[in-house]
Order: C-alpha cells, then sequence, then structure tokens
C-alpha cells in the first residue's frame, strides 16, 4: 500500500488487480502509507517457531521523513551465507549505502554469493535507532569488506582518506538526510572495475564499520552533523569498540561484546512478530493490532 512506481516493469499485477476490483483498503492503512512526517522504529521477528530460536531473523528499521536505517541483529556471524542483505541506509531519490563481503570478483551470473549479493563471511550486526556497527572477521577465502557508496548519486560527499590504517569518515548528504560512515581500519575508494568511485573498501581481516544517520531536523545544517561526528570519541581495544555517539550516546559494540547504549543492552533477539508505534503482534499468535491516532484495527492472521 506504498506510494511507489507504477513506471513500466516495476508494478507488475499488483496495480491491476487492485484497481479492478472491488477492495477498498482500511483507511488506517492508506493513512500509515500517506504518513511522511512520522519517526517509527519497528522490531520484527521472521522464521518458523519448530525450527527453534536460533533459526529467528531479527529486524529493526528505523524509518525518519529523510532516512530509514534497517538491519537483521546479530545474526550467524562469520557464517557463509548465499543471499542475506544484512544492513542498509535508504535515503530519498532511491540511493541506498549497504555493506558485503563479495566472493567473487563478478555478479549477475546467478551463482552467489557474488560481489555484492550474499557475503562470503557474514558480519555481526548491531543497530539501536540511527546508529548501527557492523564487524567482521574475514575468513580464509575473503579479501575484504566493501560499501556500496554511489558519490554521484549524493547531494554532498565529504571523504577523508588521508588517515589510512586507522578509523576514518566518510560522509554523505541527499537531501535533508545525513549519514556518517566509519571505517576502524580505513578504507580507499575502490578505483576499478565499473564501481570505481562507487565504493569504499577495507581489507583488513576484522573490522568495524559504525554508521549514524542524521537530519536537518535534528543537526540544523550538515556542517553541524559531520562536525560533531568527526569529534566524537571512538576507541578500539581489545575488540571492543566504544563510540560516543553525540545523538544516541555511548555505543559499545564488537564481535563478541554485549553491545549497549547507555550502559543498557540492546536487544538483539526474541522480538515480538511486529513491534512498533503503528502495529504489535505477539510472534506465533495469529493476532495483529493497528493503531493510528484514534484509530484501532485488528486483524486475525489465522481465521
Amino acid at each position: 500500500y506504498g506510494t511507489g512506481s507504477l513506471a513500466k516493469g516495476t508494478s507488475g499485477m499488483c496495480p491491476v488487480t487492485m484497481a479492478s476490483s472491488r477492495y477498498r483498503a482500511p483507511g488506517i492503512l492508506t493513512s500509515m502509507a500517506l504518513d511522511r512526517e512520522t519517526v517509527v522504529e519497528s522490531r520484527e521477528r521472521q522464521g518458523y517457531h519448530r525450527m527453534g530460536p536460533a533459526e529467528h531473523a531479527n529486524f529493526i528499521v528505523y524509518r525518519t521523513p529523510d532516512y530509514l536505517m534497517s538491519a537483521v541483529q546479530d545474526l550467524r556471524k562469520g557464517e557463509y551465507e548465499s543471499s542475506t542483505h544484512v544492513a542498509q541506509v535508504t535515503l530519498h531519490n532511491k540511493v541506498v549505502i549497504f555493506w558485503s563481503c563479495p566472493h567473487t570478483m563478478g555478479e549477475g551470473s546467478g551463482l552467489r554469493p557474488d560481489y555484492w549479493s550474499g557475503h562470503t563471511t557474514l558480519p555481526r550486526c548491531i543497530q539501536h535507532e540511527n546508529v548501527m556497527s557492523l564487524t567482521w572477521r574475514l575468513s580464509e577465502i575473503a579479501w575484504m569488506t566493501h560499501c556500496f557508496f554511489e558519490q554521484a548519486k549524493f547531494d554532498e560527499v565529504r571523504l577523508d582518506v588521508s588517515a589510512q590504517g586507522t578509523g576514518t569518515w566518510a560522509f554523505a548528504r541527499v537531501g535533508k538526510g545525513y549519514v556518517g560512515i566509519w571505517s576502524q581500519n580505513g578504507y580507499t575508494v575502490g578505483d576499478e572495475g565499473q564501481y570505481a568511485g562507487r565504493e569504499l573498501q577495507c581489507a583488513a581481516e576484522e573490522n568495524t564499520w559504525l554508521v549514524e544517520c542524521g537530519r536537518e531536523a535534528d543537526w540544523g545544517s550538515f556542517d553541524a552533523f559531520c562536525q560533531a561526528l568527526s569529534g566524537a570519541s571512538v576507541t578500539a581495544e581489545d575488540g571492543v569498540i566504544t563510540y560516543a555517539s553525540p545523538s544516541a550516546g555511548t555505543f559499545v559494540t564488537g564481535w563478541d561484546v554485549t553491545p549497549t547504549i547507555q550502559g543498557q543492552p540492546i536487544a538483539l533477539r526474541d522480538y515480538p512478530m511486529v513491534d512498533s508505534n503503528w502495529a504489535y503482534s505477539e510472534y506465533d499468535s495469529g493476532r495483529l493490532a493497528l493503531c493510528r491516532g484514534d484509530e484501532n484495527r485488528t486483524i486475525y492472521l489465522n481465521q
């Protein structure tokens, strides 16, 4: 029920069947789809109960009018994975930023993982609202991690590639949405192949990428955002990354550490099926409660 493109090749049969049927979406769903202002955090759990807790995937999505940040929390770190897309920042004008640990230099053959699809080694992803970390320990057949960072699509870019081997920031702005990306062991801008100038690469065997999003409504300007993040303390000691986020507070993360925000553990698993500002459902309950303003609606999925 979104407001996406209806251009040829992107819509399928859904708009046709919706438009030619007598069905009318409930007003509460329409108002959610059209809301461009509310900041919404959603947590979701997917997977089959009979497979056990280890098979559940716990997702967090943090959406504002100017950016969306999403990740699957702490899922099977270190494992080989053919197709999972673990984290993404989404900005206006269909601009996206994401990360991977490539398996091959090629892509598009249908064999995965490849250069961008899937991972030779899964990272440990941790997200709290607008702050995220991706920590990798590379396997013997992996040679780098990289970030899809398409500079030509950003309205503004600021790179610091002067301090290789140490924590280094990259910043981007699209409209009123801001993103800061920090690489523990620095990064290089890819300069070969079709992604030359469009990716950030790090060859360190163990590396943490930190990500923080912001927007004009919170910071006033892109300059203020960049200056605050550049001046924030980030330390890496014995595998523990401690980041003094200017917006979220002290964020502690790493491969084995219990992640915390302001000293409180971050919940990583056993989420409800859906838990957000507008919807709630206990896992395996078959009942979905929708709430927006004064309007409420309950959907029973098992009847």
